[in-house]
């Protein structure tokens, strides 16, 4: 879905001249469609409020990209960045505008002491999307108080941000009392699951937590549906 920014500007500032707005966002590399939404988003913002110039910039979602772009939205002198897809590109960018004090706000980036390092550093940070504690927060907060009793496991893919969400669910599990019967990791990315669902099953539980995309969690319900489990 298209993602829209609407951004509100006091009218005394549009009577002026166009107030231009930095747009930091992957404009090339696997996020391109993403990026390229964002842009849709502020150009849409800035064609309903009128005296208002989009300034695109291709962060390209990392560091090198982040960088380049804050450099060249710094020197077409924007007023604030909205964007900022990813962490790596939105750290590299908040140095380049400290000294002149642009306002940054970042729609996806997620690290966990952003907005901390931010203010203690004077920034301008405004973060649209949660921070990555939020999720392992929300799934214990959600699961935990339903599966008292029950027989679970803890699985993930091996990845950072898995095998780190598996460990923050494992954690809250067991300071309430509760204690995974089978905690396991899989390999990603593969047709079939049947290696994890045979221990799985073995293991007797009736509840799995799993910190994996979207594709694997998908083959391992197939394969665990096919074998009653």
């Amino acid at each position: 879905s298209m993602i829209v920014l609407f951004i509100t500007v006091p009218t005394h500032l549009l009577a002026a001249e166009p107030l231009r707005i930095g747009v930091s966002a992957p404009l090339s590399g696997p996020y391109q469609v993403l990026g390229q939404q964002i842009v849709l988003g502020a150009e849409s913002a800035a064609a309903k409020l009128g005296s208002v110039e989009i300034v695109t910039a291709d962060d390209r979602c990392d560091s090198e990209g982040g960088l380049a772009a804050a450099q060249e939205l710094k020197a077409k002198k924007v007023s604030v960045t909205i964007g900022y897809l990813c962490t790596p590109a939105l750290l590299a960018a908040i140095p380049v505008f400290r000294d002149i004090k642009t306002p940054l706000i970042s729609l996806g980036a997620r690290g966990p002491n952003i907005l901390t390092d931010a203010a203690k550093n004077g920034d301008t940070l405004l973060r649209l999307a949660p921070g990555s504690q939020a999720e392992g927060d929300a799934a214990a907060s959600l699961l935990l108080p339903t599966w008292r009793g029950k027989s679970f496991a803890i699985v993930d893919d091996g990845t950072i941000h898995a095998r780190e969400l598996a460990e923050q669910f494992r954690l809250a599990a067991e300071s309430q009392g509760l204690k995974p019967a089978f905690v396991d990791t899989f390999r990603p990315a593969t047709d079939n699951q049947i290696s994890l669902v045979t221990r799985l099953k073995r293991s007797g539980v009736t509840h799995v937590f799993v910190g994996g995309d979207r594709d694997d969690i998908a083959v391992l319900a197939r394969d665990a549906a096919e074998r009653g489990l």
